[in-house]
């Protein structure tokens, strides 16, 4: 019976964490604090990391069909950077992001319309396919993310300085 239990439990809880498709992974290089977050966005430490598990700091939110805009603040504990990861908690979920605007710390191209000499949007490291041009919330591109095919950028941060993004996502058809 405890076994049963267990499975149900189990499965339950990872049903639960399929759910929220969207997901931002913020690696530091110092501690992460979360401020606060938009209804329906949850953040939490990468808990699996044990002692340094405050340096990573996973954003989540279940996706719509429709464009719908989300936020969170976060505060760094030093002076640093910010891997941050555009992807999805899926490796066969695509979640299409685009209109990303920070305050407190810079972060290029936001809307991913400038493009580089590569014909690749400006400040973005993606892997292959992730560019996409039809059905952008602004302008003519956005880009179509999942948990192994990422769109990343480091950003420079300031202790103590919040960090407030903003940034539109839907799930991809």
């Amino acid at each position: 019976m405890k076994k049963i239990l267990f499975a149900l439990a189990l499965t339950i809880s990872a049903a639960g964490f399929a759910a929220e498709d969207i997901r931002i992974d913020l690696a530091a290089t110092t501690g992460l604090i979360c401020n606060s977050v938009s209804k329906g966005v949850t953040a939490s430490p990468a808990i699996w990391m044990k002692e340094k598990q405050d340096q990573r700091l996973l954003i989540r939110a279940n996706a719509t069909p429709d464009w719908k805009q989300y936020s969170f603040q976060i505060t760094p504990k030093a002076d640093g950077t910010i891997d941050f990861n555009i992807m999805s908690n899926q490796k066969n979920k695509n979640i299409c992001y685009d209109k990303f605007t920070v305050k407190g710390a810079v972060l290029k191209n936001g809307d991913f319309e400038t493009m580089n000499a590569k014909g690749l949007p400006d400040g973005w490291n993606l892997h292959q396919g992730v560019l996409c041009t039809e059905g952008a919330a602004s302008g003519k591109y956005c880009v179509r993310a999942n948990h192994d095919k990422r769109a990343m950028q480091k950003i420079s941060v300031k202790a103590g300085q919040m960090v407030e993004v903003t940034f539109m996502a839907k799930s991809a058809k």
